[in-house]
């Protein structure tokens, strides 16, 4: 892909943003009382709320106070998991999207990304489409050489015919929503890898190494790439807007949207792995943006265990327990 002088201005611009963001997100004080980063943004659309800029305001205190509250009954849930041998490791990262107060736990902690690659493939044909349309009308073809969907453990519902050929449009919304491999797969025939590494490096997704010298990556990592499509910092907000409304569409149910009422959206993108030779090294991950009426959430669980249904109960606990939270103290009338 030939990068023309108005993507470079755009690039630029965007450093300054996401250096902004990033400073921001990185330096933030965890329950220590240091001063907090204030977003300000444009306001609320759909699914998106631009950030505009941000700058260091007063420590807020008491929610701070609630939210290590809140850290310390994840942290007893996931003991619980691991002392009954039901997870190995479980990861959480949250943030309050109004103001940005966060919460991590066993946040180092690395995991193998899976699925969760497909936001930033998502974004890389997204950001091209800003400046060629086009991009996304083009039309390629799954062979069906190789069914990639057998090795999901959670399989999409309905996946590609092979010999067909599907619009870009088509296949990324399939890979986002339905999580399909075929899709996945038949778009990276087509995508810039140098510049999806660029994107990585760009937004500062930061990995980890595991013991074979390989590189993981951790909640706060992949985090990112919901919050720059929810703050409209990295696309721009009409393909941050499209990105976050195929991610609603999302088919996996099992999860962090399993016990949220119908009535709140979620956007979200869950990812699977199994790794060592003989299978017994499974890996779920659901990452999601939770649309609490005039107080969105960010929920970031990645888990690692022997079994598929105890993880998977774990990322449904997890999240019940902090939209409980949430609900009890921003329900209208709660306070």
């Amino acid at each position: 892909m030939k990068i023309n002088m108005k993507f470079l201005l755009t690039t630029l611009a965007l450093f300054t943003v996401a250096g902004s963001f990033l400073a921001g997100w990185h330096a933030r004080g965890r329950f220590s009382g240091t001063a907090k980063t204030r977003s300000v943004r444009l306001g609320q659309n759909h699914f998106t709320n631009p950030l505009l800029t941000c700058e260091n305001g007063p420590n807020e205190l008491t929610g701070n106070l609630q939210l290590a509250s809140l850290k310390g009954k994840i942290e007893q849930v996931i003991a619980r998991y691991r002392q009954s041998g039901s997870a190995s490791s479980i990861s959480v990262y949250f943030s309050d999207l109004n103001n940005d107060n966060t919460i991590e736990v066993n946040g180092d902690a690395g995991f193998e990304p899976a699925s969760l690659i497909k936001l930033p493939l998502m974004i890389e044909y997204f950001k091209r489409a800003e400046s060629d349309p086009g991009v996304l009308t083009k039309k390629l073809t799954y062979d069906g050489k190789h069914d990639w969907t057998l090795d999901q453990n959670y399989r999409p519902q309905k996946t590609l015919e092979p010999g067909k050929a599907y619009t870009v449009n088509e296949l990324i919304f399939r890979m986002v929503a339905n999580s399909d491999n075929n899709a996945f797969r038949t778009l990276l025939t087509e995508a810039d890898r140098k510049y999806l590494q660029e994107i990585h490096n760009l937004l500062g997704v930061e990995t980890v190494a595991d013991a074979s010298g390989g590189r993981l990556v951790t909640a706060r990592s992949y985090a990112i790439f919901l919050k720059t499509l929810y703050n409209a910092s990295f696309l721009n907000q009409e393909m941050s807007e499209k990105a976050l409304k195929y991610l609603t569409a999302n088919e996996f149910h099992l999860g962090i949207d399993a016990t949220i009422p119908d009535s709140i959206t979620v956007a979200s993108k869950f990812g699977e792995r199994t790794t060592s030779d003989n299978g017994e090294i499974k890996q779920l991950h659901d990452y999601g943006i939770v649309y609490y009426p005039n107080r969105p959430y960010l929920i970031c669980i990645m888990t690692k265990g022997a079994d598929f249904l105890k993880l998977t109960e774990g990322i449904r606990e997890i999240s019940k327990l902090v939209f409980d939270e949430f609900d009890a103290r921003y329900r209208p009338g709660s306070r």
